[in-house]
């Protein structure tokens, strides 16, 4: 079982990073695959999914706590790893956390292919399981859920696409968020963006 691959960026396409190791070529998703680099070299945690029609995929992610996420919501009827994958490209690990543990529907529901109904659905199966992961010590890095939702809602307003918006997210979730107020995050979300342009 593949559970840790690193290697070097060889090709991106969509949500499909191709990770050259030594001879081999591995096909991972991975969440905002547009944030990387091609030549650039990655370490990703691995989930292999097995689809009875299409075989095993490969699922990668920079952090533990963002592939234990992945797998959680995995259990959950009616998630599949499309889904799974959103979920931590939307929200994160930590920000998916607080929001099963706040119950709070409109972030979960803001996620693609996640409508009220399966947001109810995921805070009933999931609560008590959160609940353990924390009282375990499993530690999230602190975010600011609100107020990443509002630049969220303000990048959209402005025009940016999806792709933008989920890869300025990603890169404010890589930051200590803890107290940082809505004002700096939408700052640093508009100078990520023009660099990329």
């Amino acid at each position: 079982m593949i559970g840790f691959i690193k290697g070097n960026i060889k090709h991106i396409q969509d949500d499909v990073l191709l990770l050259m190791t030594e001879s081999i070529g591995y096909e991972v998703f991975v969440p905002n695959a547009l944030s990387y680099k091609i030549n650039s070299s990655i370490e990703l945690f691995i989930h292999a999914h097995w689809n009875q029609e299409q075989g095993p995929s490969l699922y990668g992610f920079a952090q533990r706590e963002d592939k234990k996420v992945f797998q959680l919501a995995l259990k959950c009827p009616g998630i599949g790893p499309r889904i799974a994958l959103g979920i931590i490209e939307s929200l994160g690990a930590s920000s998916f956390i607080q929001a099963i543990a706040a119950e709070d529907i409109v972030a979960l529901s803001s996620i693609s292919g996640i409508g009220k109904k399966k947001a109810e659905q995921l805070i009933v199966q999931l609560k008590h399981q959160v609940a353990k992961l924390i009282e375990k010590g499993m530690t999230f890095q602190a975010s600011n859920l609100i107020e990443l939702q509002k630049v969220s809602e303000v990048l959209s307003s402005l025009n940016y696409s999806r792709t933008e918006i989920n890869s300025a997210l990603d890169r404010l979730k890589k930051e200590e968020l803890e107290n940082i107020s809505f004002d700096v995050l939408l700052r640093k979300a508009l100078s990520y963006l023009s660099k990329r342009a």
